[in-house]
């Protein structure tokens, strides 16, 4: 991105002129920011799981205040199983490390050995305070991440994961849906990954919802249907689920599912931005800078792009790092903006441009203060590009989905 703005002074001397020359330089280049910031050339951004789920539900909002999708079918639940398991049989999993496992969804014992020959190793798992549907999913979620004492160990994580699958545990369905998509303790698998999205949707958990409307939206484990995406987002964000509640504003941004209206995505994004989405704040600041959907107010997409900054959203570092340097919805703060350019660039490359520009019109002293400024803001908010476009290698596979959006359990 770069700036245009007409910045001349009259100088007497060759010299002087010279130097004039290098600053115009500058200063075209920041205030080309000015421009594209004020024409609005800035995409939505829509943050979501690794995981697909959806298959019924088709739902068109054109012409209503707030979309409201016909329930699914269910029919596709496909192997995600709904039988109960509590009878106390030991039962044989075969985890991808090689191992082999015995466990009794009574006592939550687990046996594992590595082999016939050798003896077997009793592990007695902490139960306490793990209490109704999800109390397999969190001991699932302890060996996931390794927490409570244990090991990170996605093999028995996928494995408690099952087990509470089958106690119709609609966390467990996600968690496991989220580790077939990535292919964490258990070999990736679209298909199986959507299977569980859906039969968690189909018990009205807003989350297995999101996820089966991010993976029909994709066509992934699932026939490709942008309207059925659009319903399965629409009864997540009625829930009160704000990742979907950005995903329904950024439908409605664009026309696809749904008839374009940028009134309905900008009250959607409000709505997100209420509920601490990081991407609907993003979204809801850049319609406020466009004046799309409401009136223009650089005061206010100001205030809301350092918002989302201070989340760690990259491109909101960008945005406001511009409109600092620019004197938009403020006053020029380079210093500021330096900053907040520098932090971007860990994650976007088109920040380097404008912060080039930038420090040429900084003192060495103040670029100096601005550099131990950028290093203070790199501790405190790490950059992530976006919640889609982030892979986060060392986290659980279940956390890789929605980086910005903590897995609710």
């Amino acid at each position: 991105m770069t700036l245009n703005r007409n910045n001349s002074r009259q100088k007497s001397d060759r010299k002087q002129l010279l130097m004039l020359s290098g600053l115009l330089l500058a200063i075209v280049a920041v205030a080309a920011v000015c421009t594209e910031l004020s024409s609005g050339q800035s995409k939505s951004q829509t943050a979501g799981p690794a995981v697909q789920k959806q298959d019924t539900v088709s739902q068109s909002a054109a012409g209503t205040e707030s979309p409201k999708p016909e329930a699914s079918s269910g029919k596709d639940a496909g192997a995600a199983g709904s039988s109960k398991a509590g009878d106390g049989s030991q039962e044989m999993i075969v985890l991808t490390d090689g191992k082999s496992a015995a466990a009794s969804s009574d006592d939550l014992t687990i046996t594992a050995a590595e082999s016939e020959e050798k003896p077997s190793q009793a592990i007695v798992v902490q139960t306490d305070g793990l209490k109704g549907d999800n109390a397999l999913c969190d001991l699932g979620l302890a060996y996931e991440r390794g927490t409570g004492g244990h090991a990170v160990d996605y093999a028995r994580a996928a494995y408690w994961y099952a087990k509470g699958v089958k106690e119709g545990s609609t966390c467990a369905m996600n968690s496991l849906g989220y580790m077939y998509m990535e292919g964490a303790g258990v070999q990736k698998d679209y298909s199986s990954a959507f299977s569980l999205f859906l039969l968690s949707a189909e018990k009205g958990d807003a989350e297995g919802a999101f996820a089966a409307g991010y993976m029909t939206e994709r066509g992934w484990g699932t026939d490709y249907d942008v309207r059925k995406a659009f319903g399965f987002y629409a009864m997540a964000a009625e829930k009160g689920y704000a990742p979907a509640e950005n995903a329904v504003g950024t439908m409605f941004e664009s026309g696809a599912g749904v008839d374009k209206s940028y009134e309905k995505a900008f009250k959607w994004y409000e709505l997100a931005a209420r509920d601490g989405d990081v991407n609907g704040i993003y979204n809801l600041a850049d319609k406020y800078r466009q004046g799309k959907g409401t009136a223009p107010n650089n005061e206010k997409a100001l205030e809301l792009f350092g918002q989302a900054a201070r989340m760690g959203n990259a491109y909101a570092q960008y945005d406001y790092g511009s409109m600092l340097a620019a004197g938009l919805g403020t006053e020029k703060n380079l210093v500021e903006a330096y900053a907040w350019l520098k932090i971007s660039t860990d994650t976007l490359k088109q920040g380097e441009g404008i912060l080039g520009a930038v420090s040429y019109l900084m003192s060495k002293d103040d670029l100096a203060k601005a550099e131990r400024l950028a290093e203070d803001y790199r501790k405190k908010y790490k950059s992530l590009a976006s919640s889609a476009a982030v892979s986060l290698s060392d986290a659980p596979a279940s956390d890789k989905i929605s980086s910005t959006y903590p897995k609710k359990n």
